[in-house]
């Protein structure tokens, strides 16, 4: 039980500090977007300041650029509900998100 309360309360931080890098303002030049609000991403790879989030759905995978303090927190196979991304010529960006489950 204590295992799984870490795991959540490590989530839940990852969750809010995910939260807070959400690029604001309007989003110049887009190149294309990702709405998975019906969908589930896992968490596929982390790296330095770096973390993978695959559909579950369709397998579509893609990495979006975070501070390297919130890419230590996150953990692969991990489940985030609701993401809404959009690519630009500096890369993906986090527009909404949903819950993360520390699955």
């Amino acid at each position: 039980l204590l295992d799984e309360a870490g795991s959540l309360a490590k989530a839940q931080e990852f969750s809010r500090r995910l939260y807070d890098a959400v690029e604001e303002g309007p989003i110049d030049s887009l190149i294309e977007d990702q709405d998975w609000e019906n969908e589930m991403a896992v968490i596929s790879r982390v790296a330095q300041a770096k973390v993978s989030f695959q559909n579950e759905e369709s397998g579509y995978e893609l990495s979006l650029d975070v501070p390297e303090d919130v890419a230590k927190l996150a953990e692969p196979g991990w489940r985030i509900s609701a993401l809404h991304l959009a690519r630009t010529p500096k890369g993906w960006c986090l527009l909404e998100m949903g819950n993360v489950y520390p699955i």
